[in-house]
């Protein structure tokens, strides 16, 4: 029985700490990622293209469309960025023409409602889900009951 209890343990701490570094890598792409979800492409006259719009994502938020032609991203012209992947990232602002028309777009504020509801809830979420193993793990200690590292899982 206390082999099972230390195997629990150790199931769980792994569980917890892989937890943790998925929520770390989640807030590092929330944050630092901004305007993720537009593939771009340079088109014929050399000038950075979107060619695709995920729905749901920031740059669907800020009101990028498949066509627009990116004149700059962050103040720098669109034909000196370098892409990784057909992608663009750590984008703030975006000036685009689109109907010969030029349009200067701000990326979402990371306390927006979309933020709210995709990022900051879960992490609530999150860090009262952590609180309440903290107290089952410290209550366990005194019982030893395998069932407590089965409600951590």
């Amino acid at each position: 029985m206390h082999r099972n209890n230390n195997f629990y343990k150790y199931l769980s701490l792994a569980f917890i700490i892989l937890s943790f570094v998925y929520v770390i890598y989640l807030s590092y792409i929330s944050v630092f990622n901004i305007f993720v979800g537009a593939d771009v492409k340079i088109n014929e006259q050399g000038k950075l293209e979107v060619t695709k719009v995920v729905d749901y994502t920031d740059e669907y938020y800020s009101g990028v469309k498949k066509g627009d032609i990116i004149l700059e991203v962050n103040g720098q012209k669109g034909s000196e960025i370098q892409l990784e992947s057909g992608r663009l990232v750590n984008v703030e602002s975006l000036t685009v023409e689109r109907d010969n028309k030029s349009f200067h777009l701000q990326n979402v504020s990371l306390i927006s409602e979309e933020n709210l509801f995709m990022y900051l809830i879960p992490l609530i979420s999150y860090s009262i889900c952590l609180f309440c193993i903290f107290f089952v793990y410290r209550i366990n200690k005194v019982r030893k009951s395998p069932s407590a590292f089965v409600l951590i899982l």
